[in-house]
């Protein structure tokens, strides 16, 4: 049924409102007939969203709608439940109803539910006629910090394909969503592409209409944009190209590509095309420029690096042109590939290269080696005179599908974040917000949060502002990064191995503790502080101590549970030593 008829059907019934109250236990009974008590009907139950996205901010207080409907003509008598459980399957609340159908009748009822702390909560509805389930339903809600409404070019954080990929994963209304999404978890950046092919049909016909949709909604949500340019578009594919015979020289289709490049640019920078139409004066607009998209992937490519570097040419001769201070990401491909790029295009042809990293289906970022294989990059670049390239992690993420929890998920995805940045890439961007059909993704198929959603949103309130001050050597079997700031340090801990504690003299210093649902789990008492060490990042939050000495305060603790705590491990140094 189309739920705004559905919904307008609702508002010509007359039954109550109801408010749950746990602590009152109130309950609401619709109009009474002549079923029998004990006869089992058949309906449907459904928990529908009262806010986008069942997303809600401090001090909100989160709700949702229950309705149930006769669908068998016969009516019935029935016991509707809401139980809602936090991150870790404690119950926060539990409302029940004895609920009277009529024939073909319905029935709901807006349920608030009572709790404000932060973090993922999982809502399951249950209807049953007498001792029968006849139904059940589930949703999961997030409440969050409040969003900053600014956007945040300094902020590291961002996410891959967030919302405009329109026509083929999301339509006007869906980027709206998207994005909107990325603005509550506090996300500063999305990784957008623009096919060529959808851009440019045919040669200088062009389609702006869904793109530029995308841009406005990411300017009215404060979501700053990379846009990655890439595909060959179908009337310009060059020779040698998948075994096609459709083609042209290379020369022509790399023209082609500057010229399209040059295009999109000038419309969509700061002060472009798109700005003067719509009258911007805020400086809004896309900067960061990706070239191509895993160029040595087979389906998209099939070619080397000497073909790339010639490709990285041309596109920064149509970038500059329309805009002489973009900023131009490469693509990897790995040495080889990059060292014939390099060899054609020279080391100035980018001011950034983008690396992916996936680890093989549930494996740690540690034991993926993510910190290596930055710094592996960074040694390359410095020994090609890239010393003033920038590090993106442009694509990284666990898939559910693959034998990976949702807790798991969560956490390797802020542990990755934390250390990456630390290691010293410029920005690092997630794969996905919302993939449909695939467990990729901070967002379920329905557009509601998963746990990696809450945890994401976690780290960008905890990190807002906060730059990398280095990394404490803890042993192989735990991790401990500090991140400082004008006002405030966190450091954050986690054990890669079993758990254990971690107790601290912390003297007069005042510390907070966060989990990652970014409640507060502990303060230091008396000049001591003890931490859970598990796999899940603990947050240590200090406005009194500085960098330095966070870190000695978390190096000196004992460890308690983790035996042995293994050997050292190379220490990330902060970026000024």
């Amino acid at each position: 049924m189309d739920i705004s008829r559905f919904f307008r059907m609702l508002a010509r019934l007359r039954f109550p409102r109801f408010i749950g109250d746990a602590a009152q236990g109130l309950c609401l009974t619709s109009p009474i007939n002549n079923t029998p008590a004990d006869t089992v009907a058949t309906a449907t139950l459904t928990l529908n969203a009262i806010a986008p996205g069942n997303l809600f901010e401090s001090g909100q207080q989160m709700a949702l709608m229950q309705s149930v409907q006769d669908t068998s003509g016969q009516g019935g008598t029935y016991t509707l439940s809401l139980t809602v459980q936090d991150a870790y399957g404690t119950t926060v609340a539990r409302y029940t109803d004895h609920v009277v159908l009529t024939p073909n009748g319905t029935f709901a009822r807006q349920v608030m539910i009572d709790t404000q702390k932060l973090g993922w909560y999982n809502a399951t509805a249950m209807l049953q006629s007498a001792s029968t389930v006849v139904a059940t339903a589930s949703s999961s809600l997030a409440l969050l910090p409040p969003p900053v409404n600014r956007p945040e070019p300094a902020s590291p954080w961002g996410i891959g394909g967030g919302g405009a990929w329109l026509g083929i994963r999301f339509d006007e209304n869906g980027a709206a969503r998207s994005f909107q999404r990325m603005y509550k978890a506090g996300i500063a950046w999305s990784r957008e592409e623009l096919f060529w092919n959808n851009l440019e049909p045919s040669q200088g016909t062009w389609n702006w209409a869904a793109f530029d949709a995308s841009m406005l909604q990411a300017r009215e949500h404060h979501v700053l944009m990379m846009g990655l340019l890439d595909y060959w578009a179908s009337w310009s594919i060059p020779e040698g190209w998948n075994s096609r015979t459709d083609t042209i020289d290379w020369q022509t289709a790399l023209a082609n590509f500057t010229h399209f490049c040059y295009q999109v640019v000038n419309r969509y920078k700061p002060g472009g095309v798109l700005a003067r139409q719509m009258g911007w004066t805020d400086g809004y607009g896309i900067h960061y420029w990706e070239i191509w998209n895993e160029p040595t992937t087979s389906q998209y490519w099939r070619s080397d690096g000497t073909h790339y570097g010639l490709l990285l040419k041309a596109a920064k001769d149509g970038i500059k042109r329309a805009d002489p201070d973009a900023f131009l990401i490469g693509s990897n491909g790995g040495t080889d590939f990059d060292q014939q790029a390099i060899q054609v295009a020279g080391i100035t042809s980018y001011d950034a290269i983008a690396i992916h990293i996936y680890a093989s289906r549930d494996t740690t970022p540690e034991a993926t080696n993510y910190v290596k294989i930055i710094q592996s990059m960074r040694s390359f670049l410095n020994e090609n005179g890239g010393q003033h390239v920038e590090i993106w992690l442009t694509e990284t993420g666990w898939d559910l599908l693959q034998g990976v929890s949702a807790w798991d998920q969560a956490n390797f995805i802020v542990r990755a974040q934390i250390a990456s940045v630390a290691a010293g890439v410029a920005r690092s961007f997630i794969f996905t917000l919302q993939y449909a059909g695939e467990g990729w993704g901070l967002m379920t198929d329905n557009g509601e949060p998963r746990l990696s959603y809450t945890a994401y949103a976690t780290l960008t309130d905890q990190f807002r502002g906060l730059q990398p001050a280095g990394e404490e050597p803890m042993g192989a079997a735990l991790r401990a990064y500090i991140y400082a700031g004008d006002d405030r340090v966190v450091g954050a801990v986690w054990s890669v191995a079993q758990t254990g504690t971690l107790e601290m003299d912390v003297e007069h210093e005042e510390i907070e503790v966060y989990d990652l649902m970014n409640t507060l789990v502990g303060r230091a008492c008396n000049g001591h502080l003890t931490v859970d060490l598990t796999g899940s990042p603990r947050f240590l939050r200090s406005r009194t101590a500085s960098a330095a000495r966070l870190g000695q305060i978390i190096r000196e603790g004992k460890v308690i549970g983790i035996v042995p705590p293994g050997i050292d491990i190379a220490t990330i140094h902060p970026a000024d030593e």
